[in-house]
């Protein structure tokens, strides 16, 4: 059996909630003699790794700038290390979290964890070519969205107008 810790944010998010929460509840649901998950919301809580073969993480990054002793930790318990990663690491100046970005060293952390993680997990092959340039071990998984959930219930409006719409968050450029 394989034993996969998943750390993930505490508030559910579009990110967490599609990339992390849902493939890995499929895998547990459909596969329960294969794997166990387990999920929790810092690597702080996590006394000890070592029933864990895969640690996952969405961007490793930490406002403390611990990434790399958070991935040695890992490591130093024999787990592999997995980011999941679907944002570009580089802001433009006028985006609202630059600033952020520079103070905690955001960029650099991502580009540590890539160079890092055993394996990286992306959305497109255009990102993971980016990615490519820090890690080689880059999967493409891309976004899979269950159309039978009711927040994808489709509400036709009628009109003579050609509407476009994004989805997307505040990282997307």
């Amino acid at each position: 059996m394989i034993s996969i810790l998943v750390i993930t944010q505490q508030r559910p998010t579009g990110l967490n909630y599609h990339r992390q929460l849902i493939p890995h509840a499929h895998l547990e649901r459909n596969y329960p003699n294969q794997y166990r998950i387990d999920m929790k919301y810092s690597i702080d809580e996590v006394e000890d790794l070592a029933g864990f073969d895969i640690v996952t993480f969405l961007r490793i990054v930490d406002e403390k700038g611990k990434s790399i002793q958070i991935i040695n930790k890992c490591k130093a318990a024999g787990c592999k290390v997995v980011i999941d990663i679907d944002d570009y690491w580089v802001l433009h100046k006028e985006h609202e979290l630059n600033e952020k970005y520079i103070t905690h060293n955001i960029a650099q952390q991502t580009i540590d964890g890539l160079i890092n993680a055993d394996y990286v997990t992306t959305t497109t092959e255009v990102f993971a070519d980016n990615i490519r340039e820090y890690n080689k071990n880059v999967v493409v998984l891309p976004n899979s969205i269950d159309p039978y959930e009711p927040q994808f219930k489709i509400q036709p409006t009628f009109s003579d107008r050609l509407r476009f719409g994004w989805i997307g968050g505040i990282f997307h450029i």
